[in-house]
This record gives structure tokens, C-alpha cells and sequence, in this order.
């Protein structure tokens, strides 16, 4: 087996801060919208851990480091920074991606 280290993409998606906008909308129960993504939160079994998965169609041709991105700081901005550095996976997901590894939104 290899191991194979990347270093992290500098440049920001064009629709990184439209994404971030909206997500944030959404991880506020009084703000979430219809037609915006579906974001499950789950907390790891025996920690303070939380996987992140945001189901939307609008990632569909996002490279998934940047789909992360935007779950992360819209997480920072809506919750805190605190409750940001909680997210052991944030991923963003089409809802044929999110079906096809099972996971349940609907």
C-alpha cells in the first residue's frame, strides 16, 4: 500500500460564499428553507465527535474538498467556532451520492 500525503486546495470554489450562506441558513431550524440542502448531524457514539452530511444537488460538480469547505465554515459561522472544531466529517453529498452510501435524510 501506498500512503499519500495533499496538501489542501488554496483557491476557494466561486460558489464557496453562496454556499456557505446558505448552509448557514439551514443549520438554523427558524431560517432552513424548502429548497435548500438537507443536513444531517450525528454524533459519534462515546465522544463529542459529529459527522456532517449535507445533501444538495447544488454540489453536483464540486470537487468534495471544497463541498467540506463550505460545510466547515458555515458550521464555524452558525455554531461557533467550538462546536466547528467538533466536526470530525463534514461531506457534501448529492442525493444520488447520499443514497448510494445509505444515508438516511429523508
Amino acid at each position: 500500500m501506498a500512503f499519500i500525503r495533499r496538501a489542501p486546495g488554496s483557491k476557494q470554489h466561486k460558489n464557496h460564499d453562496k454556499w456557505v450562506a446558505q448552509l448557514k441558513l439551514e443549520c438554523d431550524e427558524t431560517t432552513a428553507t424548502e429548497t435548500g440542502p438537507t443536513i444531517v448531524e450525528e454524533q459519534v457514539q462515546g465522544s463529542d465527535r459529529l459527522h456532517v452530511f449535507a445533501i444538495w444537488d447544488e454540489w453536483r460538480d464540486a470537487p468534495e474538498e471544497q463541498r467540506s469547505a463550505a460545510i466547515l465554515d458555515a458550521y464555524e459561522q452558525a455554531r461557533g467556532k467550538e462546536v466547528a472544531a467538533l466536526v470530525a466529517i463534514a461531506m457534501g453529498l448529492t442525493r444520488d451520492e447520499a443514497d448510494a452510501m445509505g444515508i438516511d435524510y429523508k
